[in-house]
């Protein structure tokens, strides 16, 4: 039997935040954006799938790589094997485990030389951060197009409310309905000042003169005492300043 070698990686899948970069081959842990546990998943099934063999025999030659039938045929990928012994022999080379806790893909790859194993390791992380990077483009384009739809409502909605302000411009002939609102309250406050004034002078024409007059004496007196004084001696003058007063 030949000796053989490992190489080791970890994935991280997290939704928080996205670093596509890989921290080297030994013990690498490259961060992911792809939406959680869910991935985790996704990307633990991959690398243990068919498609992930096929594609990385056609970077790798895994024939070439693992083909020692004449030194170590126990261990060896024989030659000619079709995929499905290849698939087999990679679940035997490639062990895969994912702590669902933590979110982590966890990768050992074994080869006859420590090169191979690494250039596995590698190629696994490419293909598996190209498949997490699609599945992230996915999610993405989703929300955009949720936003997309959003906008498009929101826009249906101004026009609306944009034909409805324009009829009741139109039929109640205002070109600015919020200054006719202005101006309108400004002449319900008018009317409000003249509707208590009038109210007033009504109170005093209602009353007797000689209620007028003590209301009129206690108006001067507190201003033009003077005029009290000449009202008590002329009672022209009294009459005068209870006019004065309505």
């Amino acid at each position: 039997a030949e000796d053989q070698y490992h190489s080791e990686m970890a994935f991280s899948v997290r939704a928080e935040e996205f670093d596509s970069a890989a921290a080297g081959l030994l013990g690498a842990i490259t961060q992911m954006n792809t939406g959680g546990a869910s991935d985790g998943d996704i990307l633990f099934e991959f690398i243990r799938s068919q498609k992930m063999v096929e594609t990385i025999d056609g970077d790798l030659n895994l024939e070439r790589m693992y083909d020692r039938h004449v030194s170590d045929p126990v261990f060896s990928l024989w030659p000619g094997s079709p995929v499905e012994d290849k698939v087999d022999y990679w679940s035997r080379v490639v062990d895969v485990t994912y702590d669902t806790t933590t979110n982590i893909v966890h990768v050992e790859a074994r080869a006859f030389t420590p090169q191979d194993a690494q250039a596995v390791v590698a190629a696994i992380l490419a293909e598996s951060s190209a498949l997490v990077n699609a599945l992230s483009d996915q999610a993405r384009e989703d929300a955009i197009s949720a936003a997309r739809g959003d906008v498009t409502e929101a826009e249906e909605n101004l026009r609306v409310l944009r034909q409805r302000l324009a009829a009741f411009r139109r039929d109640n002939k205002m070109i600015d309905p919020e200054a006719d609102v202005v101006g309108q309250a400004g002449l319900l406050s008018a009317l409000q000042t003249q509707r208590a004034q009038a109210m007033v002078e009504r109170d005093m024409l209602q009353c007797s003169f000689d209620a007028a007059w003590e209301q009129t004496r206690s108006f001067f007196l507190a201003r033009d005492p003077s005029q009290v004084q000449r009202a008590e001696k002329e009672p022209k003058h009294k009459m005068a300043l209870v006019f004065r007063s309505y």
